[in-house]
C-alpha cells in the first residue's frame, strides 16, 4: 500500500493571509498603529507566539499583560475562510489518481477541520485529527493512522511545512517532504539533504521520486 499523508495549515491551506487578517484586524480594535503589508514578511510566522512577539517589537510597544493577543488570534484565525494554496487540489488529486491513498493529519481540532475542509471539497481516506491530550510531534499521534490503513510507518509520506511536522515524521519512521512554500522558512531550511517541493505543483513528482513500493494489506 502506498500512503500519501498531508498537514493542513502550511500545505494545503495558506495560512499566512489569514494571519495577517486577524493582525490587520486586532491592531484596528486596539487603535495601534497599521503596519505595511511588505513589513509581514520580516516576522516570525512559526508560531503564534513568536509572531505576537514580532508584532509588538516591530510597533515598539509592551506585550499586554492581559494577553489580549493571543486569545484574539486564537479565537479568530479559527474563523477565518479556507484559502488554499494555488495549484494544491490539483496536486492532491493527481496523487491520488495515481494510486495512492490519501490521509491528513493535523494538530486541529476535528470540529474546526470539518468545517475548514468543507469549501475545498477535498475528500480524504483518512482524517487524524486532534480529539484527545495529545497532538504532533508525539509520536503516538500516528497510531490511529497505522490501525486504519493497517500499515507501517515507512508505508507512508507525509508533507508538512513545520520543524515539528519534520521531527513528527522523524520520530514515526515515515517519510518526509517538507513544503517550503508553507510557514516555516528557518529552521527548516537548514536541514540538509530534505526532500523539499518549493509549490503544490512539485507534490506529484517528488512522490515518484521517493519511490515507496507497494505493499498487500492483509
Amino acid at each position: 500500500m502506498k500512503i500519501v499523508a498531508f498537514d493542513f495549515d502550511g500545505v494545503i491551506r495558506n495560512s499566512t493571509e489569514a494571519i495577517i487578517i486577524v493582525t490587520k484586524n486586532f491592531l484596528a480594535q486596539k487603535g495601534l498603529p497599521e503596519i505595511p503589508e511588505n513589513e509581514y514578511n520580516n516576522f516570525n510566522i512559526v508560531t503564534g507566539g513568536k509572531w505576537r512577539e514580532d508584532v509588538y517589537k516591530y510597533l515598539k510597544v509592551e506585550e499586554d499583560p492581559e494577553l489580549d493577543f493571543k486569545d484574539y488570534y486564537t479565537r479568530e484565525f479559527a474563523k477565518q475562510p479556507t484559502r488554499v494554496y494555488d495549484g494544491i487540489i490539483e496536486a492532491i488529486a493527481a496523487v491520488k489518481n495515481a494510486g495512492y491513498k490519501i490521509c491528513l493529519i493535523t494538530n486541529n481540532s476535528t470540529a474546526r477541520i470539518k468545517d475548514k475542509l468543507a469549501p475545498t471539497g477535498l475528500d480524504f481516506d483518512f482524517i487524524r485529527s486532534c480529539h484527545g491530550d495529545i497532538s504532533k510531534p508525539n509520536p503516538e499521534y500516528i497510531f490511529e493512522v497505522l490501525n486504519h490503513f493497517n500499515c507501517k510507518p515507512s508505508d507512508i509520506i507525509y508533507i508538512g511545512d513545520l520543524y515539528a511536522d519534520y521531527e513528527f515524521a522523524k520520530q514515526t519512521g515515515m517519510n518526509f517532504i517538507w513544503s517550503a512554500y508553507g510557514l516555516d522558512s528557518g529552521k527548516m531550511a537548514s536541514i540538509h539533504g530534505i526532500h523539499k517541493v518549493e509549490k503544490p505543483s512539485e507534490i506529484p513528482d517528488m512522490i515518484r521520486k521517493l519511490d515507496i513500493p507497494k505493499e498487500v494489506v492483509r
